[in-house]
């Protein structure tokens, strides 16, 4: 005969239905927990090698379905291309070429050892020259250029302009077809002479500039003074 503290069968089944229902309970709730980290833990960060991309989960037929959403791109620097990450720069201003020391039109005058640079006197002149079918005053240019050097030189890289008044405004001009033209190369110890046209007004010949330029990455030669009217 069971004792007052001994429970009856009936009573430690309701006591075990009792308990184990809250045991189930929080059996289950971790169960959920678990599974809403995993399922959070799947769409949170993009999977190695994406970029621009994350996702998020939404609803879908009483479900989670995961969606990717592209980021937009930084409006600053930065472009793919290919595989490859690239910085975009900001174009920079390139400073115009550098000219030596202006000489008078008589000098000579070397922007590297051994190449020397000149000038024939200048010529009025009005044939060749040719605007709106009319014949128009000119200078004809002639420059000299002596290879001093042990090396044979590339001349087609050279190039002669012209600029007159305080403003130096620059004066539009051509090779003298009917002249003389620089070779391709000059031998060591030779000389050459090109000549050149430049449209000049009569009344703007106070003051001319003739710049020679030799190569890329070298310093004009400047001539100036007065040409003949």
């Amino acid at each position: 005969m069971p004792t007052p503290d001994t429970p009856s069968g009936e009573a430690r089944v309701r006591r075990w239905g009792a308990g184990g229902g809250v045991v189930l309970l929080v059996g289950v709730a971790v169960v959920l927990f678990a599974a809403s980290l995993q399922v959070a833990g799947s769409g949170g960060a993009p999977p190695a090698g994406a970029t621009g991309e994350t996702s998020r989960q939404t609803a879908v037929d009483g479900g989670l379905s995961t969606v990717p959403v592209t980021a937009p791109p930084d409006a600053g620097t930065l472009t793919s291309a290919g595989s490859e990450t690239q910085l975009l720069i900001e174009p920079v201003a390139v400073k115009p070429l550098a000219e030596l020391p202006p000489v008078s039109l008589t000098e000579p005058v070397a922007p590297v050892p051994g190449v020397v640079f000149g000038l024939e006197p200048l010529r009025s002149v009005t044939a060749g020259v040719v605007q709106d079918g009319e014949a128009v005053p000119a200078l004809r240019v002639s420059v000299v250029l002596r290879n001093d050097t042990p090396d044979t030189m590339n001349l087609q890289s050279v190039q002669v302009a012209m600029s007159v008044g305080a403003e130096q405004l620059p004066i539009s001009g051509r090779p003298d077809s009917d002249g003389r033209s620089f070779p391709d190369s000059l031998p060591p110890g030779a000389a050459t002479t090109a000549d050149f046209l430049f449209a000049v007004p009569v009344d703007q010949r106070a003051l001319v500039k003739v710049c020679v330029t030799y190569a890329a990455g070298v310093p004009a030669s400047a001539f100036v003074g007065s040409a003949p009217r």
